[in-house]
């Protein structure tokens, strides 16, 4: 029996294998950089689909609320195969949450708006990314965005950006000692470390193994490594493609248990975009840690185009009852302009006389001035001021008395 067991359960990982289903549960993937309102054209990274399960679409202006056209064909692209977040906010959005924070009601109208996405989009849930401005509004009401998310749609994901160093940050610092610590409603975060190894886990250590002091430190409680994920920047941020501090910090989540890595950024192919740390023909050291922290088999692997769409099958043909109204509406077409009515006049013109019209000539009943000549059905008019007279059973006169 324990042989049949071990037999079966190589054949399920050989399984996973072959269909490419991780075998880890850690995130990797990045940051998408694709603006509402700064679309960079360009086309999809090739390699992007099978080297990352995690996108971060970056960003969504927090007045507008809105999904572009552009974000959404991403979503529609990636969603079956990935975890989507929508990042909110973003560095250049910092004075953008005003009106969003102004209030709890207005906080809780937006989180409406947010779940909704869900449903519409098909994305996995969102990433608060508050930067700037926003850092000195009131926390608590950051907080009640989030509640009311998570009560909205428990299964909603919800990360926070923080950054390497807590010092400071007053706003995330209180989202993480209250939200995510005493009512465990944020994910993860995401610490933006875009140092070297090193620096990246001091910066890790600052949320993990809080707090470095009792007297002084600004997170109460450290954060479990495996609700951490540390942003590194893009391999153009390094010396080579694939930098030896990828392959150091794919140990140091492993070893310590951290949910995964996140880069940043990524950006679409001849995109105007510009993103100094990325080069989009430098993807080695993505692969490297799709395979390290993923374990899957076809990291990097080309992105396969769609299927196109079926053809249209042909319309049903019409039912029989149409099929012979349309015969007799045409039929009496030709009856009324080819000259087929012809046939008919002499018939109907004989029921005022005894005599079966094959041949003669006879006055029009309904227009004294015409006659007509069968069995040809041609109509003829008599000369101006003169009228038809029946003088014979079948011969007329043109009379002006």
């Amino acid at each position: 029996r324990l042989v049949v067991l071990m037999l079966l359960l190589v054949r399920l990982l050989v399984w996973s294998l072959a269909c490419g289903v991780a075998t880890s549960d850690r995130y990797f993937g990045g940051w998408l950089w694709i603006e509402e309102d700064k679309w960079g054209g360009g086309t999809r990274p090739v390699w992007l689909k099978n080297t990352v399960n995690l996108l971060g679409l970056s960003f969504t202006d927090p007045r507008s609320l809105t999904i572009s056209q552009e974000q959404e064909d991403v979503i529609l692209h990636y969603r079956d195969q990935h975890t989507i977040m929508v990042t909110i906010g973003g560095e250049a959005f910092g004075s953008a949450w005003t009106q969003m924070l102004a209030s709890n009601d207005s906080a809780s109208q937006a989180a409406k708006t947010i779940v909704s996405w869900k449903q519409q989009y098909g994305i996995s849930g969102v990433d608060l990314d508050m930067e700037g401005q926003v850092e000195t509004s009131d926390p608590t009401i950051a907080a009640t965005l989030i509640r009311t998310i998570k009560k909205l749609d428990s299964t909603f994901l919800v990360s926070l950006c923080v950054f390497g160093n807590p010092e400071d940050r007053t706003l995330h610092n209180y989202l993480i000692n209250t939200i995510m610590a005493q009512e465990s409603l944020i994910d993860w975060i995401n610490v933006m470390g875009y140092g070297g190894y090193s620096q990246d886990v001091q910066f890790i250590e600052s949320y993990t193994k809080a707090p470095r002091s009792k007297w002084d430190h600004p997170i109460n409680k450290a954060v479990p490594p495996q609700k951490v994920i540390i942003g590194m920047k893009a391999t153009k941020g390094f010396s080579n493609c694939t930098p030896p501090d990828y392959g150091e910090m794919q140990q140091y989540v492993e070893t310590n248990n951290l949910l995964g890595v996140l880069i940043w950024v990524f950006t679409f192919d001849n995109s105007s975009l510009q993103a100094p740390w990325y080069d989009p023909t430098c993807q080695q050291g993505y692969v490297q840690l799709c395979k390290g922290l993923l374990k899957l088999p076809n990291c990097g692997a080309p992105d396969t185009p769609s299927p196109p769409p079926p053809p249209t099958p042909p319309p049903p043909p019409p039912p029989l009852f149409w099929s012979v109204f349309f015969f007799l509406l045409f039929f009496k077409f030709l009856v009324c302009w080819v000259g087929l009515s012809s046939l008919f006049r002499c018939f109907f013109l004989s029921k005022n006389h005894s005599q079966d019209k094959k041949q003669g000539s006879y006055c029009n009943p309904a227009d004294p001035t015409q006659f007509i000549d069968c069995p040809s059905g041609a109509m003829e008019r008599c000369p101006a001021d003169e009228h038809c007279v029946q003088t014979a059973p079948t011969s007329v006169e043109c009379d002006n008395s």
